[in-house]
């Protein structure tokens, strides 16, 4: 790894820890976790000894699922589109959150991840307009999802199942979904204890980051 390689690796790992104490603020203002270190790795579920995390071979579609996907009523691009699919994310309204936690200044943190090559977009398309997708940070051979959006049946979907198969291809470690959803869940997302996620962590970013744009063709 050259100088410039383990300044931009630092550049990054920095930035995902400020963009994660900004989300920590947004979601537990009374201070119910006391300090972002506690996350490790910048991750509020490891504060309560697990998260919810898939390897992408135990990637589970379901028969109606996999049946949309094999209609190919949307066009799943990689990372032609990352800053429309995270404003999208930021104006979804979610379940027991006020607000959003994607502010403007994180919107322009994870832009910036995204022109150095460590933060992509999976997107779904109909008719040449974006309709669902999600957007995260690769580093080593892990993959941190971030936040996804559908404005059609299953778009996010579609493009979720397509990131992880390619995560796959690649031989990636690790999909860290954060926490759980039902989403998530029926994709084959499971709880991992704590040791388990840091072990598979430590040597998922011992491999190369696979940085630059994953536009495909």
């Amino acid at each position: 790894m050259t100088e410039v390689d383990l300044r931009e690796r630092l550049l990054c790992a920095a930035l995902r820890i400020r963009m994660v104490e900004e989300r920590v603020i947004a979601l537990y203002p009374t201070n119910r976790i006391q300090s972002p270190v506690h996350l490790c790795i910048g991750h509020e579920a490891l504060a309560a000894g697990a998260c919810h995390a898939l390897r992408p071979a135990d990637l589970h579609a379901s028969r109606s699922l996999q049946r949309t996907i094999n209609k190919k009523l949307y066009d799943v691009r990689f990372d032609t589109a990352f800053d429309q699919v995270i404003r999208q994310c930021a104006t979804i309204r979610r379940p027991g959150q006020k607000g959003t936690w994607i502010t403007q200044d994180m919107i322009k943190a994870y832009i910036q991840l995204h022109e150095m090559g460590y933060a992509h977009s999976a997107e779904a398309w109909s008719d040449g307009e974006l309709v669902g997708g999600l957007y995260g940070v690769s580093l080593g051979a892990a993959f941190f999802g971030e936040s996804m959006f559908a404005r059609q049946p299953d778009a996010s979907k579609v493009a979720l199942v397509h990131l992880v198969r390619q995560l796959q291809a690649w031989e990636f470690h690790l999909f860290d979904c954060q926490v759980h959803t039902e989403h998530v869940a029926r994709l084959g997302a499971t709880p991992w204890p704590r040791t388990r996620f840091l072990k598979v962590l430590e040597k998922a970013l011992e491999e190369p980051t696979r940085q630059g744009s994953w536009r495909q063709g």
